[in-house]
């Protein structure tokens, strides 16, 4: 695998980056930052906001001369996933392609992933269309944030409303398809197979799980999936 793509990037607000630290303690056979490494990982972090092009030019070098430290691999997944965000973005595909190759390099490093490379993962895995992929991670992440006080919560909850629609493209695809290939009924409807009717009944339980929380999306979405049901 080449280099990182990278077009000119823009203006990124500060992020959060709390939980980079709680990745890279959590990892095994890892490269440990020595002192200079250490600093220059929190020149990166400072430069986020205000030079991504200097902070990610910094995680670039790190991994091209360690491509064990996690923290770096984290911090240019964020960059690259922020830059495919920005309007008019050429190559957004390849910006998120890279952003999930370096998640997943540092997730499979690690013991106990943190939960937001996990949502991180998850959002670049639905943005590209991976809809499976995405699910799986977002529910990781959702694991990883229960029972941490009300934010985690907050942030599970956030997470499962992303697997469940991660959940509802998977079923619409597959139900498109089933409509497309059979023969309706006396009532003009494709009865739905049984591998359909369990994805349906995947998606509708995860939006129900989240309802108190998001009451409007999860009932406009599970009604949603009755009517592709023909219901």
């Amino acid at each position: 695998r080449g280099l990182p793509v990278r077009t000119r990037r823009l203006f990124m607000k500060p992020s959060t980056l709390f939980w980079c630290a709680t990745a890279v303690a959590a990892c095994a056979n890892v490269s440990t930052p020595t002192a200079h490494e250490t600093a220059r990982l929190a020149e990166a972090r400072q430069l986020l906001g205000s030079n991504p092009d200097g902070a990610l030019t910094i995680t670039d070098e790190l991994l091209a001369a360690d491509p064990g430290l996690v923290e770096a691999r984290l911090l240019r997944a964020e960059g690259n996933r922020l830059l495919a965000l920005q309007g008019g973005r050429r190559q957004v595909a390849l910006l998120l392609q890279d952003a999930v190759h370096d998640l997943e390099q540092a997730i499979a490093a690690t013991d106990a992933p943190a939960p937001h490379s996990l949502k991180l993962l998850a959002d670049c895995c639905f943005d590209l269309g991976d809809f499976g992929r995405a699910s799986a991670a977002a529910q990781r992440a959702a694991a990883g944030f229960a029972g941490r006080g009300a934010e985690g919560h907050a942030l599970a909850a956030a997470a499962t409303l992303l697997a469940s629609y991660a959940d509802l493209r998977v079923f619409v695809a597959e139900r498109q398809r089933e409509i497309d290939g059979g023969t309706p009924d006396a009532r003009g409807i494709v009865v739905p197979g049984q591998a359909t009717i369990a994805l349906a009944a995947a998606a509708a339980e995860r939006f129900d799980s989240v309802r108190s929380r998001y009451p409007g999306e999860a009932t406009t979405q599970i009604a949603l999936i009755r009517q592709w049901l023909g219901d």
